[in-house]
This record gives structure tokens, sequence and C-alpha cells, in this order.
């Protein structure tokens, strides 16, 4: 994977809960950086920012969202959970909260992973992943 190069997935999931509603999400594009790109984000010695941006659209009820629903894992198998910064330049964060239908939000999360790490997929709770090359 080369660094700044953007990876369109555009796969879509359904998202179906008989509590709440249904709905979709999709993984828009996948960011590997060195570095943030606005100077309130610093990233620590050794590691590299990477941002996911997605989108969730609502067809019936309420689908919550959260941002504490995405995490990636590594070749090694390691979970990255999402970082307390965002990634500017894709957009603005992901935030949380319900969706009725009809009705999309789209938002960015980001992780802070070490340099060597490969990320190999990004995973949506427990529901799917999208594979990352």
């Amino acid at each position: 994977m080369k660094m700044g190069t953007a990876f369109p997935f555009n796969n879509t999931s359904r998202l179906d809960s008989s509590e709440t509603g249904q709905g979709t999400v999709t993984v828009i594009a996948v960011k590997d950086r060195d570095r943030c790109t606005d100077s309130y984000c610093s990233v620590e010695s050794g590691k590299r920012l990477f941002s996911i941006q997605v989108k969730y659209t609502g067809t019936k009820g309420e689908v919550p969202y959260n941002p504490f629903n995405w995490s990636l894992v590594d070749s090694e198998g390691q979970q990255y959970n999402e970082g307390f910064f965002q990634d500017v330049a894709m957009g603005p964060k992901l935030n949380s909260g319900d969706l009725g239908a009809g009705r999309t939000v789209k938002g960015v999360v980001s992780y802070e992973v070490p340099k060597a790490a490969k990320i190999v997929s990004v995973d949506f709770s427990n529901i799917g992943d999208w594979k990352v090359e």
C-alpha cells in the first residue's frame, strides 16, 4: 500500500435491526498518510494516520451510527480503535446518533497506527469488513 493513496471501496453492507430499523453503510474511501494535514492534529513518532470515510443511509425506522463501531486490523491480527483526532483533508469527523429513513450521514474515522503495521481490513462491528489491498 502506498502512503497517501485513496482506495475507493463503495461496497455497501445492509444494516438490519428488528429493534431499531434498517439501512446501509458504505466505506467510501481509505487514506494512509505519514502525517496529519492540519495544525491541530499530530501523530506520534513511529506512527502514521490511517483514515476511512463512511456513509450511512437509513431506509426504515432509525439506524444508529457511531465511529466506535469501526476498527482496523493489521496482518498480525492486531486491532486498532478510533483515535481522538480527524483527518480534515477527508472531511468532517463521523459523530454518533440515530439516522431516520431517507436520511444520510457521512463522516471520517481516523486511527493512529504504527508505521510498520500492514492494515488488511476495515471492520464494522460484527457485521462485515472491507479488505484493504
